[in-house]
């Protein structure tokens, strides 16, 4: 049975916050114990705002508490937060091993090509316009195409 809107919410909140090596390692250092800020910083090579950053995700999301004593923020994780993702994690691996779904693929029939000769002469047509303006940018030599830049996942860092 699927789950409710606000139990996907959570999960999602939840495994979101989760979906950073950073953090992961942040949640494993608080497992063991509460820990400042300063001493959550020194075991990774970024700075400590950066790690109050990834310690405001975890925050929001309900996997760690914050806790002021005298000057030091310590953190702890809150490890009943967890529940709803490994019972999740539970009921659909079991569902899984219990009856393995495989996919099958599509029967179809290949269609055969019409006027495969002409493709070839659009080809070269389309390699010569892109080859004329390279030709016209002086030396010959351009510059290697420049990947898009990766999407952004909302965070602020």
């Amino acid at each position: 049975m699927p789950s409710s809107k606000p139990e996907l919410d959570t999960l999602v909140q939840l495994y979101s916050a989760l979906g950073d090596a950073t953090r992961l390692s942040v949640l494993e250092l608080l497992g063991n114990k509460p820990r400042p800020v300063h001493d959550l910083a020194v075991a990774f090579d970024i700075s400590r705002p950066a790690i109050s950053r990834h310690l405001r995700v975890l925050k929001q999301a309900g996997l760690v508490v914050e806790e002021k004593r005298g000057r030091e923020n310590v953190y702890a994780l809150i490890r009943p937060r967890l529940e709803p993702m490994s019972l999740w994690l539970d009921a659909h691996a079991r569902e899984k091993l219990a009856k393995p779904v495989v996919a099958k693929p599509k029967k179809t029939k290949a269609k055969p090509l019409a006027n495969t000769s002409a493709a070839p002469k659009r080809a070269k047509v389309a390699l010569k316009a892109v080859a004329k303006p390279l030709a016209k940018s002086g030396s010959g030599k351009s510059a290697p195409p420049q990947p898009d830049p990766a999407p952004q996942m909302g965070f602020d860092f």
